[in-house]
C-alpha cells in the first residue's frame, strides 16, 4: 500500500483584469493631452495676454489651491454621483474649460477659467484612481500603480516634446486639440466603463460624527503633520518647474518652448530608465535618510537653475532634481501612509492631498519673487525652502503605536494615490 502525499496547491497569481489594462493606457492618453499644451499655460499667459509674473502665479498657484481641496471632497461627490459619472462630468468640464482659455482676456475670466480646470482635473484623477483601485485585485495593485507612475511620467515629458515638435506649445491650437482631447476620452472612458454599474460599492463611507473624530485623530498626529509640511515643501520646489521655470526661459525667444520641452523629456528618460533600479536599490535604507538625501540634491538643482544661462546647465539642473525627485518625491506618500492611522485611512486619503498646499505657495511666491527679485533670487530662496524639508523629515517619526500598513496596499504606493 502506498502512501501518497497531498501535494501542496500552488495558488497561481491574479491577472491584471483587462479593464485595468484599458484604464492604464487612457490614463496615458489623458496625461499626454495634457501634457502637450498645460505645462506651457504660463508661457502662453505672458505672451498672449501680458499677464505680470505675479499674477500668472497667483492664478496657477490659486487653480492648485481649488485642486487640493476639491480632492478633498471628491468622495462625497463619488458618494453622491458615482465614479463613472463623477469621470464623465469632470472630463467634459474640463474640455470646456481648456479649450476657452485662449478666447478669454480678462483677469477674472482667465482666473476662473484656469481654476476651473485645476478642480475638474483633481476630481477627475480621484474618481479615476477610485475607480483603479475597485477593479484591480489587491494582490496586484502595488504592481499597477507603480506601472501607473512610469505611465504618467513618461505622459509627462512625451507630451511638451510633443507639443513643440508639432509646433503648438503654447500657441491657441494647442489648448483646442486639449480639449478635443479630453472630449475623445471622455467617449472613450464611457465606452469602458459602461458595463459597469455607477455606484461602485464603498464600504468605507464615514458618519459625520466620525469623520469629525477622523480630522481631530489626524490634527493631533505631530509626526503626520510634519511629514506633510515635508511634503509641501517639496511640492513648493517642484512647482517652479512648471510655473516659473518657462518664464524664466521666455528671455531666450523663440528657443523657450523647445528648451523647455527638451527639459522635461530628459526629465522622463532618466525616470523610465532609472525609477525601477533606483527603487530597488533605496528599499535598503531608511525612507527618512532616503528622502532627505533626495531633498537635498533636489535644493542643489534649484540652486543651479538660478545661475544657468544656457540649454547644458538648465540640463545639468534638471537631472540632479529628477534624481532628487526620484529619492524623496516617490517615498513622500508611503511615509505618510506609514504615520497615518490604518483604521482611518479614508480620512487621511484626503489630508494627505494637502500637501498641494505647496503648489499653491510655490506659484504664488515664486511669481512674486521672480517678477520684484529676480531670477536668482527665485531659485536660491527656493533652494532654502526645499532644504528645510530635511528638518521637517527630522521630526517626523513613525508612531510606535501604529501598526505599519499591510504590504497589499499597494493603492498608496504611488505619488498621486493619496
Amino acid at each position: 500500500m502506498s502512501n501518497q502525499q497531498a501535494k501542496p496547491t500552488i495558488e497561481r497569481p491574479t491577472s491584471i483584469p483587462l479593464l485595468t489594462w484599458l484604464l492604464l493606457a487612457g490614463t496615458l492618453f489623458g496625461k499626454l493631452v495634457y501634457k502637450s499644451a498645460i505645462p506651457f499655460l504660463s508661457l502662453f499667459l505672458l505672451r498672449h495676454d501680458h499677464l505680470t509674473a505675479s499674477l500668472i502665479g497667483f492664478i496657477l498657484g490659486a487653480s492648485y489651491l481649488v485642486g487640493a481641496f476639491m480632492s478633498l471632497v471628491s468622495g462625497y461627490l463619488i458618494d453622491l454621483l458615482g465614479q463613472k459619472r463623477l469621470m464623465l462630468l469632470s472630463l467634459v468640464t474640463l474640455a470646456g474649460s481648456i479649450a476657452m482659455i485662449p478666447f478669454v482676456h480678462q483677469t477674472l475670466l482667465i482666473g476662473g477659467v484656469v481654476l476651473a480646470v485645476g478642480a475638474f482635473r483633481n476630481s477627475f484623477e480621484t474618481s479615476n484612481q477610485s475607480l483603479l483601485v475597485q477593479v484591480t485585485p489587491v494582490s496586484r495593485r502595488s504592481e499597477v500603480f507603480s506601472i501607473r507612475y512610469i505611465v504618467v511620467n513618461l505622459a509627462a515629458g512625451a507630451g511638451p516634446l510633443l507639443g513643440a515638435w508639432l509646433g503648438y506649445s503654447g500657441q491657441t491650437a494647442s489648448f483646442l486639440i486639449n480639449g478635443g482631447g479630453y472630449l475623445l476620452y471622455a467617449c472613450l472612458l464611457y465606452v469602458l466603463t459602461r458595463s459597469l454599474p455607477n455606484q461602485m460599492a464603498n464600504d468605507t463611507t464615514m458618519e459625520p460624527s466620525s469623520m469629525r473624530a477622523a480630522y481631530r485623530d489626524i490634527a493631533g498626529n505631530r509626526p503626520f503633520l510634519f511629514g506633510l509640511l515635508a511634503a509641501c515643501m517639496l511640492n513648493y520646489g517642484y512647482t517652479q518647474i512648471d510655473v516659473t521655470l518657462p518664464q524664466v526661459l521666455a528671455v531666450h525667444g523663440s528657443l523657450a518652448a523647445h528648451w523647455f520641452a527638451w527639459m522635461l523629456g530628459l526629465n522622463t528618460l532618466l525616470i523610465a530608465t532609472l525609477q525601477w533600479p533606483v527603487t530597488r536599490w533605496i528599499r535598503r535604507y531608511p525612507k527618512r535618510w532616503t528622502m532627505s538625501s533626495g531633498a537635498v540634491l533636489s535644493a542643489i538643482g534649484y540652486w543651479t537653475f538660478g545661475n544657468a544661462h544656457d540649454l547644458l546647465s538648465y540640463l545639468m539642473g534638471m537631472v540632479i532634481v529628477t534624481f532628487g525627485e526620484m529619492l524623496s518625491l516617490t517615498l513622500i506618500v508611503p511615509w505618510l501612509v506609514e504615520l497615518s492611522n490604518p483604521a482611518l485611512q479614508g480620512a487621511y486619503f484626503g489630508a494627505a492631498r494637502l500637501r498641494f498646499l505647496g503648489d499653491f505657495a510655490g506659484a504664488l511666491l515664486g511669481g512674486a519673487i521672480l517678477e520684484h527679485l529676480g531670477v536668482r533670487s527665485l531659485f536660491e530662496s527656493t533652494c532654502i525652502l526645499v532644504f528645510t524639508a530635511v528638518l521637517w523629515l527630522a521630526f517626523s517619526k513613525t508612531r510606535s503605536h501604529r501598526p505599519a500598513p499591510s504590504s497589499e496596499s499597494g493603492n498608496w504606493s504611488e505619488p498621486d494615490a493619496l
